[in-house]
C-alpha cells in the first residue's frame, strides 16, 4: 500500500514539491532531484483495478475557514475509536494542504490521513480548474480501496470555494448515505448552508462550531435549522459522543 510518498510523511519530510507542469499537476521531487510521483499517485497506487470496500463516510463541511471543521472531524474519530473501531481513514479533500491538520487526524486516531498533496496538487484552488473532477475521483477511489471501518472527509474552506461543489458531486456519485456534520460560525450561516445542500440532495445530520458556543446560540441554531446542534470544541464528552453516535452507521 505504501507508494513513493511513503504514507504522506515522506512527502513532507524527505521530498520537495518540484513545481507544476502545464496541466497544473505537481510532481514530487526527491532531494536527489529525481521525480517520485507525477499526475497524482504513482502507478503502483492508482486504484483503477481495486474494489470499493464500502467504508461509510462522515463528511465535515463548513460555512467558512476556522469554523471548527477539523475539530469536528477529530471528535468523530475519537467517538469511533471509543466504540472499538481501530481502522479509520481521514481525507482533507479540498482547500490547501496542511501538515498540521493531517497530524491532528493522525494523533487522534486516524490510521492513515491524506490531503491533496498525496494525489498531486498543493491546493484545490482556484475554482473551476481543469481536470478537478478526475482528480477528486482518483483520490476517492484510492481511499475507498483501503480497508477501513470509516472514512472521515473534511472539505476545507466554505461550501463554494476550493471546488467543493465539484467534490460533493464526485462523492455523492459514490455514496448515497453520507453522514454530514456542518461547522458554522453562526445560526444564519448554518441555515444558509442547509438550502444549497438540499438542492443537490444532501441533508445535514449535525451542526457544530461557534454557532453552538453557548446554550442560547445552540438552541437558536437548532430551532432555525431543524437539525441537532452540539458544541464539539471541548472534546467528545458524553453528550457530544451521544450526538455523534446518533448519526453513526457503525455499531
Amino acid at each position: 500500500m505504501r507508494c513513493a510518498l511513503e504514507q504522506y510523511g515522506a512527502c513532507r519530510a524527505g521530498f520537495l514539491l518540484a513545481g507544476a507542469n502545464r496541466s497544473g499537476v505537481y510532481s514530487i521531487g526527491g532531494r536527489d532531484g529525481r521525480n517520485r510521483c507525477t499526475e497524482g499517485l504513482c502507478s503502483s497506487c492508482r486504484p483503477s483495478a481495486t474494489p470499493d470496500r464500502g467504508a461509510p463516510v462522515y463528511l465535515i463541511l463548513g460555512t467558512s475557514g476556522d469554523a471548527g471543521k477539523t475539530t469536528a472531524g477529530v471528535a468523530v474519530l475519537q467517538t469511533l475509536r471509543a466504540k472499538g473501531h481501530a481502522s479509520l481513514l481521514a481525507l482533507k479533500a479540498t482547500g490547501t494542504a496542511s501538515f498540521e491538520e493531517i497530524a491532528r487526524y493522525l494523533d487522534f486516531g486516524a490510521t492513515h490521513a491524506f490531503d491533496c498533496v498525496d494525489f498531486g496538487l498543493p491546493t484545490t484552488y482556484p475554482s473551476g480548474r481543469g481536470g478537478i473532477r478526475e482528480f477528486f475521483g482518483r483520490a476517492l477511489d484510492f481511499c475507498f480501496s483501503l480497508p477501513a471501518a470509516a472514512l472521515v472527509v473534511e472539505c476545507g474552506g466554505d461550501l463554494f470555494g476550493a471546488n467543493v461543489p465539484e467534490f460533493l458531486t464526485c462523492l455523492k456519485a459514490r455514496r448515497s448515505d453520507l453522514k454530514i456534520i456542518l461547522a458554522a460560525a453562526d445560526a444564519l450561516g448554518a441555515l444558509g448552508a442547509k438550502h444549497p445542500l438540499a438542492e443537490i440532495g444532501l441533508a445535514i445530520d449535525l451542526v457544530t462550531g461557534p454557532c453552538t458556543d453557548t446554550p442560547s446560540m445552540r438552541e437558536r441554531t437548532q430551532a432555525l435549522c431543524g437539525v441537532s446542534a452540539i458544541n464539539l470544541v471541548r472534546g467528545p464528552d458524553q453528550q457530544a459522543q451521544s450526538s455523534v453516535s446518533g448519526i453513526a452507521p457503525l455499531g
